[in-house]
């Protein structure tokens, strides 16, 4: 009979089987201890932080688990939820200090848009490596997207003109008279046959319209036609242009009469002149008269003075009444 062979474990004592497992306990203890650490690195629970400050009108899904992120890398975390003396969601948020380069004087933040149906995330932007950074305990700004509230309110709206727009297609549609739309179909058929039936003869040759498209007689008709008209256009066109120097003399004597009219209104123009120094050359001559009539008596006066004196009174003849009477009939 053959015997079986025995592990060698068996044939170890006792305290060299201790020692074995304590080996193996040791090495399963190092192995989660090196788990551990690499956890810690890589979660950076020791790492240095740098902490900021918010102020936001509502939280919208903010917990001390939300994420910080800059660049679409995660940087940090919310630390602390508060209530500020304005009533003002207070938020506080750390940085991981190897990422503080990144949060400048223009860094803003904002909340994503997908915060009302799953998870908060802060969203900064980084800033311009011009500015200088923020200090510890800085405030930054960040926008809060639309609220449900917000959106229900600018939803109504649409929501109320699309009930509207139901209703009154439903009016539309309850007003509309069945036996109408089928008498409507029915007429529509109708004007359908009656054009296919209208398209046949054409086609065929039948009619005016159809004789001129496919009646080879009548296209030589319409083309004798054409060229009839097409002499009579280049008849009109010689006439036009056998006009043409009438037309020119004409704009000729047009423009002599246009200068004929500028010289008689110049001519009227000088006319009206001497015409206006006509008043006064009149005025001139009654003057003159006046003066010489002036003359005439003061010489008459002297002649009758001269009479009185002898011996010229003698000499001297006395006026005739005809000379009187002509003297008169001046002075009136």
């Amino acid at each position: 009979m053959k015997t079986s062979k025995v592990h060698y474990i068996h044939s170890l004592s006792y305290s060299a089987k201790d020692r074995l497992v304590g080996v193996f306990a040791m090495i399963a203890i190092l192995a989660m201890l090196a788990l551990f650490a690499v956890k810690i690195k890589s979660s950076k629970m020791f790492a240095d932080v740098v902490h900021y400050h918010t102020y936001m009108k509502t939280a919208q899904g903010i917990s001390t688990d939300t994420i910080v992120n800059i660049s679409g890398i995660d940087v940090g975390r919310v630390s602390a939820l508060d209530i500020d003396s304005n009533n003002k969601i207070h938020i506080e948020f750390f940085v991981y200090k190897d990422f503080q380069k990144l949060l400048r004087a223009d860094s803003k933040g904002e909340l994503n848009k997908l915060s009302l149906v799953g998870n908060a995330v802060i969203i900064i932007k980084a800033g311009s490596v011009k500015l200088p950074m923020l200090p510890d305990g800085a405030v930054i700004a960040v926008e809060e997207p639309v609220t449900t509230d917000d959106l229900i309110a600018g939803i109504t709206p649409v929501i109320k003109n699309l009930e509207s727009l139901v209703y009154d297609l439903t009016n539309i549609v309850s007003a509309v008279n069945p036996k109408a739309v089928s008498n409507s179909a029915s007429d529509l058929a109708d004007i359908v046959s009656n054009v296919r039936q209208l398209s046949d003869h054409v086609t065929e040759g039948k009619g005016t319209l159809g004789r001129i498209l496919y009646d080879k007689s009548q296209e030589q008709s319409v083309n004798n036609s054409l060229l009839l008209i097409e002499k009579s256009l280049s008849g009109v066109a010689t006439r036009i242009n056998e006009t043409q120097p009438v037309i020119e003399n004409v704009n000729k004597l047009s423009i002599q009469s246009q200068q004929m009219l500028g010289d008689v209104r110049q001519s009227l123009q000088h006319l009206d002149k001497q015409l206006e120094l006509v008043p006064e050359l009149i005025k001139n001559t009654n003057t003159v008269l006046n003066h010489s009539r002036t003359v005439l008596e003061s010489t008459d006066q002297t002649l009758k003075g001269a009479q009185k004196v002898w011996p010229l009174s003698n000499a001297i003849s006395t006026p005739s009444s005809d000379l009187l009477i002509k003297e008169r009939s001046l002075d009136e």
